[in-house]
């Protein structure tokens, strides 16, 4: 290979900086093609000498080939991983289609199979989803140390759904001992994530005093967040404490406008002080079809008191008034607030709570 003029003899005479110039020639490939191997054996030459300008530019190729070894691995690294994350995603995705029904015969025994695999292969909905299998009567043979098992595998991946579940078998004790403050350290996380439902357990936590001290502003907080989701529970305990002053002023103007925003939902605790709140005018004006509309909407729905409450009511009402209320709470149709928390892609129902089956905590009366 041909060398530049001048360069490439005073190079061959062995004077350091024309060694120098002749591998910065092959490095930019200034007069002749690029080659850094040859430029290396330039640089060499000089910085034997003790040229401190090739020893510098040895350093800097020398950094610059680990800097790019180390693009390469991690660039292997990241394909690795993507590859992992894509066949766990398409285990996940075949185990749904079991659940589902999808174009294979529903069959849960082979949807746990998969979801096992995709777990094991990192897939936290997988490790979720498996966990709900084992928690639903509907699912596997109940088993809630192994639900558990796979619900905190997700948790610790930062899945906000197994992290809320995870938090109530904490507080009902079912697959682990029982532990308010594990309860409210995953119900807090998944909170923090904006998990509607998590947002309102944690908030009754600060309520009953269970694994953190009572603190009724921090518990209007998260009825609040969860409330401004459309958690219609966490709508009407926000609304019970704007009546009382718990956490917050009381203020019956916004009791009202949350209680308003629960019953619509079909909330019964909602509907019941709703109907209080129209019968005595407190945030709305007086309106007794009103107040018996939702005393009787809730009474349908078993609450003996908006029973006695709608009642009482007819006692003061025209048999017009009371027929136009009867009409209008048998035409009711609740309207549920959309959620911004995703379902688990399953069709195992989430746990809550206590042994009732709801989604979430017992409301406060």
């Amino acid at each position: 290979m041909r060398r530049k003029g001048i360069a490439g003899k005073a190079a061959d005479q062995g004077l350091a900086e024309a060694q120098f110039q002749l591998g910065r020639l092959y490095e930019a490939g200034q007069g002749v093609p690029t080659n850094v191997d040859e430029s290396i054996q330039w640089y060499q030459k000089a910085a034997a000498q003790g040229y401190t300008n090739a020893q510098h530019a040895l350093e800097l190729i020398h950094q610059e080939q680990q800097k790019t070894a180390a693009e390469a691995v991690a660039a292997a690294e990241r394909a690795r991983r993507a590859s992992a994350e894509a066949r766990a995603r398409e285990e996940f995705e075949r185990g749904l289609k079991y659940v589902s029904g999808d174009g294979v015969e529903f069959n849960l025994g082979e949807a746990a199979k998969w979801f096992r695999q995709a777990a094991d292969h990192g897939n936290a909905e997988a490790a979720l989803n498996l966990g709900l299998l084992y928690v639903d009567e509907q699912g596997l043979a109940l088993d809630f140390a192994e639900a558990a098992k796979w619900f905190r595998q997700a948790a610790d991946q930062g899945n906000a759904d197994a992290q809320y579940n995870l938090a109530i078998l904490y507080v009902t004790g079912r697959g682990v001992e029982k532990d308010y403050a594990q309860a409210v350290y995953w119900a807090r996380r998944a909170a923090e994530q904006g998990h509607a439902s998590a947002q309102y357990n944690l908030a009754v936590l600060y309520v009953s005093g269970q694994g953190v001290k009572v603190d009724l502003n921090e518990a209007a907080k998260w009825f609040r967040k969860a409330a401004e989701q459309g958690n219609q529970a966490a709508q009407s305990n926000l609304g019970v404490f704007y009546i009382h002053g718990k956490g917050v002023p009381q203020d019956y103007n916004e009791a009202y406008k949350w209680f308003a925003r629960a019953a619509d939902q079909g909330n019964a605790t909602a509907q019941f002080n709703l109907g209080v709140m129209y019968a005595k005018g407190q945030g709305v004006g007086t309106n007794l079809a009103k107040a018996f509309m939702w005393s009787s909407l809730a009474a349908d729905q078993g609450d003996p008191e908006a029973a006695v409450n709608r009642d009482n009511l007819t006692m003061e009402m025209t048999p017009k008034q009371i027929a136009d209320a009867i009409k209008e709470a048998s035409g009711f149709v609740p309207h549920p607030e959309a959620s911004t928390n995703a379902a688990p892609k399953t069709a195992a129902r989430d746990i809550a709570p206590g042994d009732s089956g709801s989604n979430t905590a017992p409301p406060i009366r």
